[in-house]
């Protein structure tokens, strides 16, 4: 389960992050955010819907028949699509709407990309 917060000194405090190895995080991904720039060219390649939130409709890949099943996801993880969400391409990133057009930049703590040893990239600079 995500565990998203915003993305500042006190939050990720001690800890680094590390770009995924596999996609195996979103196996059970049965929808994918999509940006609205992404739409037409993710169109060729997956389903898309619309899921509404808040009120809105917001797009997303369809990417299984349940709602905790991604096909285009392997057995090891691999991409089995021709192209990627960004949603995917970003993760432990997400940006999340704070409401009107105000976003913060998230961290999901969760994955196994964020770290507590030195290897990885620091979130700031000392």
């Amino acid at each position: 389960m995500a565990q998203l917060e915003p993305v500042n000194p006190t939050s990720v405090a001690g800890r680094r992050w590390v770009l995924p190895q596999t996609y195996s995080f979103a196996a059970a991904w049965g929808t994918i955010p999509l940006s609205l720039a992404e739409v037409y060219p993710i169109a060729s390649a997956m389903t898309v819907g619309f899921r509404k939130k808040r009120g809105a409709f917001y797009p997303v890949a369809i990417t299984g028949q349940q709602p905790d099943q991604n096909l285009y996801i392997g057995p090891k993880g691999q991409s089995l699509g021709r192209l990627l969400p960004q949603a995917l391409r970003v993760h432990p990133f997400q940006l999340v709407c704070t409401g009107g057009d105000q976003y913060v930049l998230c961290v999901d703590l969760a994955s196994h990309c964020i770290v507590d040893t030195p290897e990885g990239e620091a979130f700031f600079e000392e």
